[in-house]
């Protein structure tokens, strides 16, 4: 192809990257750096025991990555998930864990190596 069709074609072509698009995935519940980013809401409107057992989690699971510890928190992921063998699809540890850590630590501070 020539460069003058590719340069006319890419003109055509619209890019957009999303770091993620929650609504193509079909996974049931919010992803961890969802309900991370809602801590506050449930602060403001009183904690549920479920939402404190909830927040415990991710408050262990962020206090790991800060010290560079990945194997308790899918550890932890995985005790979880065996609570609800019903079900059966569920996203990536490493995109739970991954996207956790740069919504609550801040992407200045994860080296996801650049």
């Amino acid at each position: 192809m020539s460069q003058s069709n590719l340069s006319q074609d890419s003109k055509l072509v619209y890019i957009q990257l999303l770091w993620d698009n929650i609504n193509l995935h079909q996974e049931p519940g919010d992803p961890m750096y969802i309900r991370w980013r809602n801590r506050n809401k449930d602060l403001l409107g009183g904690l549920t025991p479920d939402s404190q057992v909830e927040k415990s989690s991710l408050h262990i699971i962020v206090r790991s990555i800060q010290t560079n510890d990945v194997f308790g928190p899918m550890c932890l992921i995985l005790k979880e998930s065996s609570k609800h063998p019903e079900i059966k699809r569920q996203r990536s540890m490493y995109r739970e864990i991954l996207f956790l850590s740069l919504v609550a630590l801040g992407r200045e501070n994860i080296d996801i190596g650049e």
